[in-house]
């Protein structure tokens, strides 16, 4: 699972991930606001590695955003799967093999993130919080 900043720390505890990939994102923004690339380098160096190191079976960006598509497209994947026009942001749908729409651009996010979800076999509707 690829996170910023310190979920990264508990997911990493879960039993059912393997491996917690965290972006340096704090590190990268410092180097790159004070104009120095050996920095933001430096941080992102170990991340780059750590993400290309393996070959996934699957690729999954619940975000649709350009930063996170383009990780996609960093990683080392088969297939990759995202959100289509109607829900990717800033063309991040030009990124995936397979794009994952919905019939209502106003969805909410876990109803959206669901549609995923759903496609990747889970059945259950959207969790029940109490």
């Amino acid at each position: 699972m690829l996170v910023e900043g310190p979920v990264g720390e508990f997911l990493a505890c879960q039993d059912f991930i393997d491996e917690v990939i965290v972006f340096p994102r704090s590190e990268t923004v410092k180097g790159l606001k004070r104009g120095n690339m050996a920095r933001a380098h430096k941080a992102m160096g170990p991340f780059l590695r750590q993400l290309r190191k393996r070959k996934y079976d699957l690729v999954v960006d619940f975000h649709g955003i350009a930063k996170s598509a383009l990780f996609s497209m960093m990683a080392r994947g088969t297939k990759k799967i995202g959100f289509g026009d109607m829900f990717a942001k800033e063309k991040s749908h030009f990124f995936y093999h397979n794009k994952i729409n919905g019939s209502d651009k106003r969805m909410h996010k876990v109803e959206r993130n669901m549609l995923l979800a759903n496609y990747l076999g889970y059945t259950n509707s959207v969790p029940k919080v109490t």
